[in-house]
């Protein structure tokens, strides 16, 4: 199967089409099969994200997807990226060959419009300036975390203004998890992967007692570049991270108290070659970076007991920091006459927030009713600067002037920022309707104060420094109807809100040697979005299936860094944030799950998922750059009690890019890769992985790795997926 080359009209849109058509026909045989048989509907799994509050995701009118840790590990994903690598619509962003990963993207929108909770604690912001700087987004290792909870789609209604593209909610490993009758219990994972030649390890331990619990757990994970499918020459890379987990819950009175404490360490050594010999790199010879990120957590959270049909309240307070360094030694033997420049970049971000959630049923003339309200707050810094300093390798001279630019220096001023939000939802359901209404409202109040300073000042003398003030009332409507005990409806309407980031407003950048300038824009208005989603969700004992399709409608939605002309007398190209009057995104989304024991044999089972989106600058009628192409995940599986077998086909469609910028855009080519993963039980708690992944040996393009790159760049090569490679595991319960 191709998507290659076919065309605007055949493409994985009509597959999805075909699809969907083809399962209303199963719905309705799955339905008779399951009636005639007289089983039990599916249990659904439990979200928190969707609603603040626990409950199926049976109830919520919303797409919400739920990713295991535990089937993600059996199926050899190292990080969180390659758990999500058979979700469709949802991506981690690529950060190059030097860089980590740079932030979920889901539905098209990534990077800082995607709120990531690690455990209800917000993770730092992305920043990048140049070709030496990126922040990247920090994440807890995965052989830390137990579950994942994506909620797709604007979220501001819930979460304010840094959930404009969704939200994705991260749970690590409870105490809970892992204490067995005997009072404690522990897990050991090992893996190792061939396309980074990648050897990981976690241990965790738990001990229970009649007042509670607590966890311990550590992880490391260390190896070198990705093995590039034909990129040659390649960035060659060693790195390790290592994770470390405290937790305990603590029954307290007439509720639960839990702790929390984590910390990651992120160590990367680079020998970039890429490069060499291109471009503003004409003239360098050798590029080498020593690159670190750190990142640690505290919280407290109270939540006071709630027998069903009772009062649910949490309390919780947390801290975190996270700072990024990033050093680059570069030698230029071509140049005249030939240099060595010495560049550190730093950057760092610390939150301080609390929260309060309720949720109260109440009973009134045989309504049924609940209610849910809360209010949160957080207040952070934000702080980054650049050192540099050049050295004449012929007579020993040193300069802290280095291509144009006067070192040291910051990008944008040190900035305070504070958001305080508060929402009410409802559920609201007449005696006897099939009808479930779910309104809701939230207001926020966010606040950014820059501080300029002589650093500031001295490598940005022209650039005013602006202070924002904004609000905004974002509300919601939710509908859900029992269409038979096995098929729901759902509908929303919800709308968005995202203030301008401190990077935008006050970003100054002069880059005399590439004839480049990035103009910061006091001016720039908060984005809004309206999105409207219709959606079908069908389970039985045998089958499980969403079928969704959504519009979300951005005004004055903000493309970072946009280029937007050549100054007529300097002939500098110039780039700024701005705001887009109008864009939208729009989609299908499909996931059907089947069991196949009627059709195959028992243990057989099969899954579909895809989404097609498509997205547009409504001003310039141009593609939005960071809107994913179509792709289809076909997986079988046979599961026995001693072994686990399953097959992977993932169909990506090729797009067009946008090109406002003046220079050709990169194509990413449409591909199919087939992967093949098993597990094996010898013994009661031990299990045995081995996978073979991209088994064809394609060489293809992940969209989020790519697109906004030029045609020529020399680093297309060396971002290509790795080629076929295996990968092994083990684990060990105790």
């Amino acid at each position: 199967m191709t998507f290659i080359d076919r065309g605007p009209r055949r493409t994985v849109a009509y597959a999805l089409a075909a699809r969907a058509v083809v399962l209303l026909g199963g719905l309705v045989a799955g339905a008779v099969h399951a009636e005639r048989e007289g089983a039990p509907a599916a249990l659904d799994p439990i979200v928190v994200v969707a609603t603040r509050h626990p409950g199926a995701v049976w109830d919520v009118a919303a797409s919400v997807s739920v990713l295991s840790a535990e089937t993600a590990q059996s199926e050899l994903a190292a990080d969180l990226r390659e758990m999500f690598r058979y979700e469709p619509a949802i991506q981690v962003d690529g950060g190059g060959t030097r860089f980590g990963g740079g932030g979920f993207r889901i539905r098209g929108l990534g990077g800082n419009r995607v709120l990531t909770l690690v455990d209800g604690i917000p993770v730092a912001e992305q920043f990048s300036v140049g070709s030496y700087a990126d922040s990247g987004r920090d994440y807890t290792e995965l052989g830390l975390v137990r579950e994942v909870e994506v909620l797709r789609g604007p979220a501001s209604s819930l979460y304010g203004s840094r959930a404009l593209g969704g939200v994705v909610a991260v749970e690590t490993l409870d105490p809970e998890d892992l204490i067995g009758a005997s009072g404690r219990g522990g897990r050991v994972l090992g893996l190792y992967a061939g396309d980074r030649d990648q050897l990981g390890a976690s241990m965790a331990q738990a001990w229970g007692w009649s007042g509670g619990g607590a966890l311990l757990a550590l992880a490391r994970r260390q190896g070198h570049e990705l093995d590039t499918a034909g990129a040659d020459p390649v960035d060659r890379q060693s790195w390790r991270r290592d994770s470390a987990l405290f937790k305990s819950n603590l029954v307290a009175g007439t509720g639960t108290l839990r702790l929390l404490a984590d910390y990651g360490q992120v160590q990367r050594d680079t020998e970039v070659q890429t490069l060499l010999g291109q471009g503003r790199f004409i003239n360098t010879t050798a590029l080498a970076a020593d690159d670190a990120q750190d990142a640690w957590r505290i919280g407290a959270e109270f939540e006071q007991s709630a027998p069903a049909g009772r009062r649910r309240v949490l309390w919780r307070v947390y801290a975190t920091r996270a700072w990024v360094t990033q050093e680059t030694d570069e030698y230029r033997q071509q140049a005249d006459p030939p240099v060595r420049q010495q560049r550190v970049f730093e950057f760092s971000q610390r939150v301080t927030g609390f929260g309060i959630d309720v949720r109260q049923p109440l009973s009134r003339s045989g309504w049924t009713q609940t209610l849910g309200y809360g209010i949160e707050g957080t207040a952070g810094h934000l702080q980054e600067g650049r050192d540099a300093v050049q050295t004449d390798l012929e007579d020993g001279s040193r300069t802290t002037v280095l291509l144009g630019e006067s070192f040291p220096r910051r990008d944008f001023p040190n900035t305070d920022t504070f958001d305080l939000g508060g929402y009410v939802t409802a559920e609201l359901r007449a005696p006897g309707s099939a009808l479930t209404l779910l309104p809701g409202v939230r207001y926020d109040y966010y606040r950014l104060d820059a501080h300029s300073d002589p650093r500031f000042e001295s490598g940005s003398p022209h650039v005013g420094v602006t202070d924002l003030r904004n609000d905004a009332w974002t509300p919601r409507l939710g509908l859900l109807y029992r269409m038979t005990p096995d098929l729901r409806g759902f509908a929303q309407y919800t709308q968005g809100f995202r203030a301008p980031p401190a990077f935008d407003v006050n970003l100054g950048l002069d880059l005399p040697t590439v004839n480049a300038q990035a103009l910061p824009n006091p001016d720039l208005s908060p984005e809004h979005s309206a999105a409207v989603e219709l959606g079908l969700r069908y389970r039985s004992a045998r089958a499980q299936a969403e079928l969704s399709m959504f519009e979300t409608r951005y005004r004055d939605f903000i493309l970072s860094n946009s280029f937007i002309g050549v100054d007529p007398d300097t002939g500098t190209r110039l780039f700024q944030s701005r705001n887009i009057e109008r864009a939208w995104i729009r989609g299908i989304e499909l996931n059907w799950r089947q069991d196949l024991e009627f059709f195959v044999a028992p243990g057989w089972s099969a899954e579909l998922a895809g989404a097609w989106l498509r997205g547009e600058d409504r001003d310039t009628e141009q593609p939005l750059p960071g809107v994913e192409p179509a792709k289809l995940v076909l997986s079988v599986d046979r599961c026995t009690t001693r072994s686990v077998l399953r097959l992977r086909l993932m169909a990506v469609d090729s797009r067009d890019p946008a090109d406002d910028t003046g220079t050709p855009q990169f194509r990413a080519p449409g591909h199919a890769v087939v992967d093949i993963t098993g597990e094996y039980f010898p013994a009661p708690r031990v299990s045995l992985r081995a996978g073979v992944f991209n088994a064809f040996d394609r060489r293809y393009w992940e969209w989020s790795d790519v697109y906004g790159r030029s045609a020529g760049d020399p680093q297309l090569a060396a971002l290509a997926h790795a080629g076929r490679y295996v990968s092994f595991g083990a684990q060990f319960t105790f």
